[in-house]
């Protein structure tokens, strides 16, 4: 022990050093750019500093404290420059560093975003970048490319697309503290409540315009710069697509009419999700939702994802990343596609007992998973991947749930995703897997109980636990991962919710985890947690014959009940802890929390003394 603790000791400190080398290097040619003045000199230096912030992306060697000091000498110095290839460079290094900014693991500092947006009035060289542009744009609509210098034009594409990125990246950063998916940031309501959305999507208009007008090439890059914003954008701001709607009826005309490309799959996919938040508007129109999973998938085709972890690492702006970013998009529109497929069987404006939707939710859809999960083993980006297809796989069962048990083809591709076998998975992707569990369970726990028995004990792993019952073997490794160190909250939250459905199923399994629930209180030390197992128990041993009656996940009776209950002996444990709840009060400080749990508790023990 003492060697391994030794050893990541001098492991922080090697990379407290490397950061300090990369701050102290990176810092000196930010010294070096603001001082030289011969342009070739300071076009090196800019080189140089955006290959250390490609390198850097989410390494966190750069301070944000550089990045700042960037910032300024970019908009302060740079972009006045003489010299246009400086301006033209310094516009994409702006992007790059921004976009390190919001990617750095645990150094994200959202007032920053607002300093560049406000202080340094971000917004005035984003217009005065676009107007230029308009400009050119208009130049060549009226002429033709053959006008400009092929050099000349590719600075001019990487200019547009450039300012479109920044503009995305600042408007749609999300601080991970957000209190909520319907929190909005102080400069998105200030690009919302003003001329800067009608004077941008103008701008997208006149890009529009010269891309599709037939005399001029069809640049997928400009296409796809405008509808990244688009789909970004809208993603966040239910505002925007209203706006679209009512006061800019050409560019959403223009969106409409965009068909899908063989030649680009990005801008497909991204077409593709800008036509489901427009259809999600358009609430009569529900003909298209399963039309849009095929589109999906066939654009996925021929993709090729997989690759060996040091080709795709070393090759950071590869195509290959872009196909694994075209991946995660088009997972996301799938996730997306089932929820409004849900609302809208719910609300009864959607029937999916037709051929169509037999075929893609039985057949095309199980398969695309299936297939995405083989393709996925050698991709760098796989957390991130993985939890999105545990999301799909959960709107699924969702709309799915009482057919999917039926084909064991579905079957195959759930096991892979939600054996929980790696020591070294995030809490953060076991707790979508357990949510993933959770809804499985709560969907048909008789079918889930089933598809456990037919797994041969492959639906979870965590240990080498040998028991000849799948479901006591489940049971046992779940009640493990509770007890593991690395489990944050949330995620011993979700296994007692699963605990307790499955507490419903057997009269064994009640008394295997009504025990489990009882050796909390001796460990258990936080209050939300501590409070949920005693109400756990409530909820399951406070059932009388009439609920066991009607509730049909329940497959014991009351004596049976009663017996556990006894045989536990939760009378006089919780009997006890209810006279000496001093240590109780210990660990939950709040007394109004407090208060109502003594209550409940008094109130549960005299319901079970008389029944």
């Amino acid at each position: 022990m003492g060697k391994v603790n030794k050893r990541n000791k001098r492991s922080k400190n090697v990379s407290k050093q490397v950061q300090q080398i990369q701050s102290s290097k990176f810092q000196n040619l930010l010294k070096q750019i603001d001082e030289t003045v011969i342009p070739n000199d300071k076009l090196a230096l800019l080189n140089q500093i955006n290959n250390m912030i490609l390198q850097d992306t989410g390494k966190n060697n750069i301070s944000m404290k550089d990045c700042k000091q960037m910032i300024n000498i970019i908009l302060n110095k740079l972009l006045t420059d003489s010299n246009t290839t400086i301006k033209l460079d310094s516009v994409g290094i702006l992007r790059n560093i921004i976009l390190l900014i919001t990617q750095t693991p645990n150094g994200t500092d959202e007032d920053l975003i607002e300093y560049i947006w406000n202080e340094k009035q971000m917004w005035n060289v984003l217009k005065n970048g676009m107007e230029n542009s308009s400009i050119s744009l208009n130049n060549l609509i009226s002429k033709s490319d053959s006008s400009i210098k092929q050099e000349e034009y590719e600075m001019l594409v990487d200019y547009i697309d450039n300012l479109l990125n920044i503009l995305t990246l600042i408007l749609t950063f999300r601080n991970d503290d957000s209190v909520s998916d319907e929190d909005t940031s102080s400069v998105m309501m200030d690009f919302l409540n003003g001329d800067k959305l009608e004077e941008t999507c103008n701008f997208l208009l006149k890009i529009f315009e010269y891309c599709l007008n037939g005399k001029n090439k069809y640049n997928y890059r400009l296409l796809n710069a405008c509808l990244e914003f688009l789909y970004e954008f809208a993603t966040q701001s239910l505002q925007f697509l209203e706006y679209l709607f009512s006061q800019m009826p050409n560019l959403l005309e223009v969106i409409k009419t965009l068909k899908l490309s063989k030649e680009n799959k990005m801008f497909n996919t991204l077409l593709i999700g800008l036509n489901i938040q427009i259809n999600e508007l358009e609430s009569n129109n529900t003909e298209n939702f399963g039309s849009y999973f095929k589109e999906i998938i066939n654009n996925l085709e021929d993709i090729d994802y997989s690759i060996e972890n040091s080709k795709l690492e070393a090759i950071s702006d590869s195509k290959l990343n872009k196909n694994v970013n075209i991946l995660e998009i088009s997972l996301d529109l799938i996730i997306a596609n089932l929820k409004n497929i849900g609302i809208e069987r719910e609300e009864k404006k959607l029937d999916i007992n037709t051929p169509e939707y037999d075929e893609i939710l039985n057949v095309i859809l199980p398969n695309f998973f299936q297939k995405t999960l083989q393709n996925l083993q050698n991709v760098t980006d796989f957390d991130s991947l993985i939890i999105r297809l545990l999301l799909c796989w959960n709107n699924y069962v969702l709309v799915n749930s009482n057919k999917i048990y039926s084909l064991d083809t579905i079957i195959s591709s759930l096991l892979p995703i939600l054996e929980i076998n790696n020591e070294n998975s995030t809490s953060f992707i076991t707790n979508y897997r357990l949510t993933t569990l959770t809804t499985l369970i709560n969907s048909n726990v008789d079918n889930f109980m089933q598809l456990l028995i037919r797994s041969g004990n492959k639906f979870i792993k965590l240990n080498d636990v040998q028991t000849a019952d799948s479901c006591n073997s489940m049971l046992e490794q779940i009640m493990t991962l509770y007890l593991k160190d690395n489990m944050d909250d949330e995620g011993r939250m979700l296994i007692l919710t699963i605990l307790v459905s499955l507490m419903k199923t057997s009269s064994e399994n009640l008394s295997n985890i009504g025990k489990f629930l009882l050796s909390l209180f001796n460990i258990e030390r936080d209050e939300t947690l501590l409070i949920t197992v005693f109400y756990k128990l409530f909820e399951i041993f406070g059932v009388d014959e009439q609920d066991i009656k009607e509730d049909i996940s329940i497959k014991f009776n009351k004596l049976q009940l009663d017996q556990v209950y006894e045989n536990l002996q939760i009378q006089s444990k919780l009997t006890e802890i209810s006279k000496n709840s001093i240590e109780l009060k210990n660990i939950i400080k709040d007394k109004h929390k407090m208060k109502e749990l003594t209550h409940n508790l008094n109130s549960f023990l005299q319901y079970k003394l008389y029944n």
